[in-house]
């Protein structure tokens, strides 16, 4: 089928060079490389948090605009999964619920009001689908182990209207059982169509 995304020659002098890539709906694309060989900044450009960089990349054979910024990759139906959950992956001061609702708040919104129940069934549907074991739903995520924060990380991007999903090392310093939950996830996800590229 016709690539959701296409990298053309993408470049950023002293991060990464030359990168072309396709992926197709419903097919995992991984790519390996040493650490400090340009992962993150390739995530980041294809994710439109970081314009630095040469080349094109095409989204559903649409022209992706440099730096265009992260909100706009996520109404495009694009998730990103960092490589260093606790930096860059969730908000430790605030709950499991926050953590999880945060990408559909816009979505939770009804005549200007959010929807409390709409959120509250995102959130258990998102903690049941990823085993994710918590207390509850208000425990804050900086108490939860490295794994379940991992998948906390995963829940976000488990929406209907999600395309592509990019992830950096999703299984990095996580235990065998959590590693077992994310394979799945991800397979589940390509079953559904989704593009994924694993960087």
């Amino acid at each position: 089928g016709q690539a959701i995304l296409s990298v053309d020659n993408l470049c950023k002098p002293g991060a990464y060079d030359n990168i072309s890539l396709e992926v197709r709906p419903g097919e995992i694309v991984v790519m390996t490389g040493l650490r400090g060989c340009g992962a993150p900044e390739l995530a980041k450009a294809i994710f439109g948090l970081d314009g630095d960089y040469q080349g094109s990349a095409t989204y559903r054979g649409d022209l992706l605009k440099p730096g265009r910024g992260p909100a706009a990759a996520v109404v495009q139906g694009m998730g990103l999964v960092t490589e260093n959950r606790d930096k860059n992956g969730i908000l430790p001061p605030l709950s499991v619920r926050d953590n999880i609702a945060l990408p559909f708040l816009d979505k939770a919104v009804r005549g200007g009001i959010l929807d409390a129940d709409h959120i509250e069934n995102v959130v258990t549907k998102a903690i049941r689908d990823t085993s994710t074991k918590t207390s509850s739903p208000d425990q804050e995520i900086r108490f939860l182990s490295g794994g379940n924060k991992q998948k906390i990380c995963f829940s976000r991007w488990l929406d209907e209207d999600l395309e592509l999903l990019i992830l950096l090392e999703p299984t990095r310093g996580i235990d065998v059982h959590a590693k077992a939950d994310i394979y799945r996830m991800i397979e589940d996800l390509e079953e559904r169509g989704v593009g994924i590229l694993i960087l």
